[in-house]
């Protein structure tokens, strides 16, 4: 995901850095000992932090959050699934005057398919979450990155065994 605030951008080159990086972040993660040079890689990447040599080898913390238990990421999507039912009510009432403009603008025979990506709104269509964002930061509620913060935000990385 890229938004206006991040530093990494999803390009052409998507698909060819994305496997070095899951390569690099499962050995990190798994405690295999990697090379400075990719250290320092994950490092400009925004996955690590880097503090020098640390008895005679390079020593990095993880700026990100890598689930590998099934059960964990049920937990995680549980408690997504309790928060939006609390506030569906809301949610509906707020997203129904966007959905009938999309609707109102679709063509007949779009309008089936244009109907089914319209009830995932709220967290898969990046152009809606964009605004929400835009949204949060102009009214106070979320604060712009710093630089350094940058490099890793709005960084989703799925991987699946």
């Amino acid at each position: 995901m890229d938004t206006i605030w991040s530093a990494k951008r999803v390009d052409d080159n998507y698909q060819n850095w994305i496997v070095r990086d899951l390569n690099l972040l499962q050995r990190h993660f798994e405690e295999d000992r990697l090379s400075e040079d990719e250290y320092a890689y994950l490092a400009e990447r925004g996955y690590i932090r880097t503090y020098g040599q640390y008895n005679g080898e390079h020593f990095a913390a993880s700026q990100v959050v890598w689930i590998r238990s099934a059960e964990t990421k049920q937990k995680i999507l549980d408690v997504g699934d309790k928060i939006k039912g609390m506030h569906k009510a809301e949610f509906d009432s707020l997203k129904a005057p966007f959905v009938k403009a999309v609707m109102d603008s679709t063509p007949k025979q779009l309008r089936k398919m244009q109907a089914y990506g319209m009830q995932y709104i709220f967290y898969s269509d990046g152009w809606f979450i964009l605004h929400c964002l835009k949204e949060l930061v102009n009214n106070g509620k979320l604060k712009l990155p710093t630089e350094e913060q940058k490099k890793s935000l709005s960084t989703i990385v799925v991987f699946n065994n």
